[in-house]
């Protein structure tokens, strides 16, 4: 029984440091371990009056859109500074709105409707001719 070609190395000289010897092992603290993202969970406090997770997500981007617009906020808003202490002029980050928005909708200081459901009672089938 014969084998395909072999795959060692072959003999001779192997690159290594300048006179040969074994390599110095690695340095420690050279490459720091990779940094971990760590996510910030928002702990929100859904209102009665809507009284539904996805209805307060739905209103809430909503408002996020009306914000970045250039709504006037309806809560107080700290507004961030640049590294010479001067403020900023107004983001246009949707996450920093967002969360004005989500604290807005919280205080339950948006006005909202909801939307009205018909429901059809009578309906007539008429079946599709070929004809």
């Amino acid at each position: 029984m014969t084998r395909g070609p072999s795959r060692r190395r072959p003999a001779g000289p192997r690159a290594g440091p300048p006179g040969g010897g074994a390599r110095p092992p690695p340095r420690r603290g050279r490459n720091p371990p990779p940094r971990v993202r760590v996510t910030q969970r928002t702990i929100v406090r859904v209102p009665e009056e809507i009284a539904n997770k996805y209805r307060f997500v739905v209103i809430a981007g909503k408002r996020c859109e009306q914000l970045q617009r250039g709504a006037f906020p309806k809560v107080e808003v700290v507004v961030p500074v640049n590294k010479h202490g001067q403020a900023q002029d107004a983001p246009k980050l949707a996450s920093f709105w967002g969360q004005v928005a989500v604290a807005e909708v919280e205080e339950n200081r948006i006005a909202f409707e909801e939307a009205e459901i018909l429901t059809i009672e009578d309906t007539t089938v008429v079946p599709i001719s070929g004809e």
